[in-house]
């Protein structure tokens, strides 16, 4: 029987095909998490909400023909898939490491950081593989934070999934005529505050 972030990952899919978004030309098979970090000898235990998001799909993938805007899951960013998302955070670490002369002592990228959602401009959803509850965080390479003090977006990965799936039922995201997925922000930080109490978003 299929669980509630199951079901509503389902009606997100339903939704894209409806908009007849590429996207969903673009979602990799979902795979078996626990197994690939043993494969790939990751210390970390998935929680049960990563496990079922990449079960459902492995990302995205551009394919020729298609551009960046079409992997757009919601306005701005695209689902990552597993070997982009060590990638992204293999070099984001590289890029702070670069920057250690300037910024001292912070610590600001931790090894159990792990994006699952990126836009264009180095900016990521990342949840923190340490913490089982799955709290989702802003981190962008441009703004120097600390790594304690992200800012909490979505209380969860299954808030996350039902935040988008809520913004496109009530027509807060739209498709502009262009193809991009365009979004009304002051509706969006409503929808995104009652239904994840303590978010940052738009706040910062």
């Amino acid at each position: 029987m299929k669980n509630s972030m199951e079901k509503t990952l389902e009606k997100l899919f339903a939704i894209f095909t409806e908009y007849n978004r590429p996207v969903v030309h673009l979602f990799q098979d979902g795979i078996d998490l626990t197994y690939k970090f043993k494969e790939k000898k990751l210390k970390y235990i998935p929680s049960r909400e990563l496990l079922d998001l990449y079960n459902w799909k492995n990302g995205t993938k551009l394919l020729e023909g298609y551009s960046y805007n079409d992997m757009d899951f919601f306005p701005g960013f695209y689902f990552l898939s597993l070997e982009s998302s060590l990638k992204a955070a293999q070099s984001t670490n590289k890029g702070i490491t670069f920057l250690k002369p300037f910024i001292k002592n912070r610590k600001i990228w931790k090894p159990s950081f792990f994006p699952i959602f990126s836009n264009l401009d180095n900016s990521y959803l990342i949840i923190d593989l340490d913490n089982q509850s799955s709290p989702v965080y802003f981190f962008s390479e441009e703004i120097i934070q600390d790594q304690n003090s992200l800012p909490m977006y979505y209380s969860s990965i299954s808030n996350l999934i039902s935040t988008i799936l809520k913004c496109y039922q009530d027509k807060i995201y739209n498709i502009a005529e262009s193809g991009i997925v365009i979004s009304n922000i002051t509706k969006e930080a409503e929808v995104t505050h009652a239904l994840n109490p303590n978010s940052m978003f738009n706040i910062i």
